[in-house]
This record gives structure tokens, sequence and C-alpha cells, in this order.
């Protein structure tokens, strides 16, 4: 490969977005000059280290209300001054900045697509979803899908098979994980020998199904005692009423923030839980499975189903009802499902070298 790379990201935050893109350039830094574009410096990983690749933030001021719009015209002129020859949008909340930023430009350009794109009741915006999807597959150089779930709809499943199309599950380093679950315990809920710790990690987001579950760990609560910790930022009104949630129905909840280091929480935890209303391929799933964290997992949330293998490797449950996932809750406090090995078959260089294949194959 030959010319400058840039792999772009819309924000800095501890997301499996950014995590992702973080590893690949580092990954493909080895091999061609290669620069992690943000188009804003918020989030816990504006001053990461991204070498042999480096990191370019285009603007640290707060986001106007055409956010990404402003980042694509930043991202045209760095693409003109660094003559770049590739440029990859890692997330789906990217690709619009990247797209206008590349119009009538001689660059190659590859969408990650990393999330599903029909949301439960979105009804209209589905539609537009898909029909920008659509586009994408028209215009692009190349599109990697994240997640067995997105490969398989019928959007997709045609352009997979004519080669125009890639899946790439997402990848974990193992030794990461293991030396980040030896680090120092992060907060005393995890080893003062109380209640139970079950843990998510993600952004405060409808998405994450926080609402969900929040009632499922009260109702489980309700059968033995538990605490719960939520990892991630977001939206400071949804938060504001799963506090009021939890309050009103006496659950012990702690929002954590963000974590340079998730595998000391997951390594401590005593279950993991991922309840989302849609997923793509859940980096914090794959983390969770790296240490060996009991895991109770929507069947709705991505690829999961498939990760934890129909049920062998964690519970899953509905997310649409609480009272499924309190009782997959319970299930795995008294007779825990452990994942056992099962994240060797995501190892991220394996993941890494699908990516590569894919770049090659442009000839950029």
């Amino acid at each position: 490969m030959s010319g400058p790379a840039i792999l772009y990201v819309h924000d800095l935050r501890g997301s499996g977005v950014v995590t992702n893109a973080i590893a690949l350039a580092r990954r493909l830094g080895a091999e061609r000059k290669t620069i992690l574009v943000a188009g804003y410096g918020k989030g816990l990983n504006r001053a990461v280290d991204v070498a042999p690749a480096r990191l370019a933030i285009l603007s640290d001021a707060p986001e106007p209300a055409r956010a990404r719009l402003a980042s694509a015209r930043r991202l045209r002129r760095l693409i003109q001054t660094s003559g770049a020859r590739l440029v990859m949008s890692m997330g789906n909340y990217g690709h619009s900045t990247v797209f206008f930023a590349t119009r009538g430009m001689d660059v190659h350009t590859v969408y990650r697509i990393s999330n599903e794109i029909g949301r439960p009741g979105a009804g209209f915006r589905s539609f537009r979803r898909r029909a920008w999807q659509k586009l994408l597959l028209a215009t692009a150089d190349g599109i990697v899908l994240v997640g067995r779930a997105l490969a398989e709809q019928p959007l997709f499943a045609g352009a997979v098979k004519r080669g125009e199309a890639a899946y790439i599950p997402n990848g974990i380093d193992l030794k990461r994980a293991a030396a980040g679950a030896e680090g120092p315990s992060p907060h005393p809920w995890l080893d003062d020998g109380g209640p139970p710790v079950v843990l998510t990690i993600g952004r405060i987001h409808v998405q994450k199904n926080l609402d969900g579950l929040v009632e499922g760990a009260a109702l489980a609560a309700e059968v033995r005692p538990l605490r719960l910790v939520i990892v991630g930022s977001g939206d400071a009104a949804l938060r504001d009423r799963l506090t009021a949630q939890a309050d009103e129905r006496g659950l012990a909840l702690l929002f954590a923030g963000e974590t340079d280091n998730v595998f000391a929480w997951l390594g401590r935890a005593d279950l993991f839980a991922l309840v989302s209303h849609w997923e793509g391929s859940s980096t914090a799933l794959l983390e969770a499975i790296a240490v060996g964290a009991p895991v109770v997992a929507s069947r709705q949330a991505g690829d999961a189903a498939h990760v934890l293998d129909g049920g062998t490797y964690g519970r899953l449950v509905d997310a649409d009802d609480p009272a499924s996932i309190a009782a997959g809750i319970v299930a795995q406090l008294d007779v825990p499902i452990r994942p056992g090995n099962r994240a060797e078959q995501f190892r991220l260089y394996r993941t890494h070298q699908r990516y590569l294949d894919v770049l090659r194959a442009l000839g950029t």
C-alpha cells in the first residue's frame, strides 16, 4: 500500500467505534502513513498515543448545530494537504462527514457500518437510514459490515455475496485485556464484600436500553441484593431519569463515567449486562468475555447471540421484557455460565488482517 490513509471518527469518547479505530490506526500505521482524525476533541481519548500512526483533531470548539458538515470542510482541507489516498469512516456518525468531504476528490472511500439500520419504532427514520446506506453502497470503494446480523440483512447480503461489502467481526486484544484486569480496583464496590455488582458499559443512550436494565436489575434485586454500575457517558437528561427510576425502585446505582481501563471493572464485576435494543457487534461484550465475566445479553443486541453461541457462553434475554432481564441476572448470579475461551475466536489480529485485505484490494 502507498499514500497516506485517514481513519475518521466524529469525536474521541470512550466508545467501541473509537476503541476499534485506535487499534486499527496502530496496526495500519505499521505499514503506511496513517492519520487517525477526529472531527471534535471531546472525550476520554483526546490524548491517546496511536503511534506509529498520528492523531489529528479537526476542532476543539463546541459542536455547532451542523457539526458533521462543519467537520466535512475541515476534513477536506486535511485530505488535500496530507495527500491522503484512502479515507475510512470508522463509525456511522462519521459517514456523512466523509461522504461530503470527499465529493469530487481522487481518493478511495471505505465505510465501516457498525450499527443496526432499522430501529424499533423509528418508522420513517429507519427508511431514511436504509436509503442512506444504499447511497453508500453505490458510491463507496469499500463497505465493512461489523456484525453477522448486519451482513445477513437483505440490503447487504447480496453485496457481501458479490464482493462489494465484507463482513468483519470486531476483535479483542487478549493480552491487553488480561493486563488491564490486573490493574488497581477502580471502585470500592468491586472488592468490599457487599452485594454483587452488575456492570454495563456503553454510552448513555436509548439504544442501550438502560431503563430496561434498571427495571430488570430492580426486579432481580427483589430476589437477591445487587448493585448496578453504568460505565460510560452520554445523555444527561436520560441519566437523570435513570437516577430517579433507580431511587424510586430502591436500586443501588452508580454512574462511573468513562474509563481508560474497562478491564479493571470487568475483571471484578460479578456480571456484565448488555441488553441493547440494537447493536452491530458489541466491543464491550468482547471485552467482557475476554476477562471471563459472566454475561447476560439481549437477543436484539446485534450478533450477541452468535458471540455467545446461542447461550453456550452466556445467558440470552429479551430486551423488551424487564422480567426476562431480571431472570437472566438472577440465574447468572446463582449459577453463572462463563465464557471460557470463547474470546479466542475473536482475536484482534484476525480482525486486523481482514481489514488489511480489504484495503490492499483497493490498490491505494
